[in-house]
């Protein structure tokens, strides 16, 4: 669990200050709740050693920023609004992502780096389940969208995530048959017939939408595509999940070999992530 913690600290560009620790930094922060102000355009911190203002690195900000929202959430905050608002405006002039992160995201990345410096806010159970959450609906933070090895389990993986694209493009055939199907019926048998056609195109929307989930679904039941990088080349890979029509398609677990290395690769579709199978 520790290589995987430490793992998300190094990926979303989150680290503690040079030459201070984790406390440090944190009563630097507390210094500017106090009373001392950052100065300047740039959003400066007191040193808690030295009292001296320094001015923190990109990542060093991001750090800040993750600590001061964890902070409110918790009902401590250690930033008042002038200089969170300050922070927040520098990091989107640099454009950071972390800005838009959500509380999930926010917790979820406190967890890491407060494991990293041998803490602990939550279970590993807890951990667990908010990564798996955070992974289901693609968020950045819990993603491990490069291919990665591990010495300790002596295997290689790269997460996935679903091609929405793609996904959509599934449902189009039979969007258009039941828009087709919407204006037949909306000009011959309700007043819409008066109407603009986009306007009864609009008021259709919901019919068209039902239409086409259904008339898929008929054709392909429960389809899902994940897209991901292979661990061996990195090259982009995807698949699909699901049957087409009478022929059947990977159910759970997919086997298959990448199209540019041959390497044999597992996806597990509930872990979406890919594994390079050595034998």
């Amino acid at each position: 669990v520790r290589g995987k913690r430490a793992s998300v600290v190094g990926r979303c560009g989150v680290e503690g200050h040079v030459g201070l620790t984790r406390k440090e930094k944190r009563a630097g922060l507390r210094m500017m709740a106090d009373g001392s102000e950052s100065s300047g355009e740039e959003f400066s911190i007191p040193d808690p050693k030295t009292g001296k203002k320094f001015k923190p690195t990109l990542r060093q900000k991001e750090d800040i920023f993750v600590d001061a929202m964890y902070s409110y959430y918790a009902g401590k905050p250690l930033l008042d609004d002038d200089d969170f608002n300050a922070l927040k405006d520098d990091l989107m002039w640099q454009g950071s992502r972390v800005v838009s992160l959500s509380r999930d995201e926010i917790k979820f990345m406190e967890a890491a780096r407060a494991f990293a410096a041998e803490e602990s806010i939550m279970s590993d159970e807890e951990y667990d389940a908010l990564k798996k959450k955070l992974k289901d609906a693609g968020s950045f933070v819990a993603l491990q969208t490069e291919p990665k090895c591990s010495l300790v389990t002596q295997t290689c993986w790269s997460d996935c995530v679903q091609d929405t694209t793609r996904q959509t493009v599934l449902y189009l055939p039979a969007a258009g048959i039941g828009a087709l199907v919407w204006a037949f019926v909306s000009y011959e048998y309700t007043p819409l017939k008066y109407t603009n056609p986009l306007l009864s195109l609009v008021v259709g929307i919901p019919f068209i939408v039902v239409f086409a989930r259904l008339c898929t679904g008929l054709v392909l039941p429960n389809p899902l595509i994940l897209t991901g990088k292979c661990p061996s080349c990195g090259s982009d890979t995807r698949v699909y999940f699901g049957d087409i029509a009478t022929v059947p398609g990977f159910k759970d677990v997919a086997e298959l070999k990448c199209g540019a290395c041959s390497a044999k690769l597992t996806l597990d579709r509930n872990q979406r992530r890919f594994r390079l199978n050595e034998n």
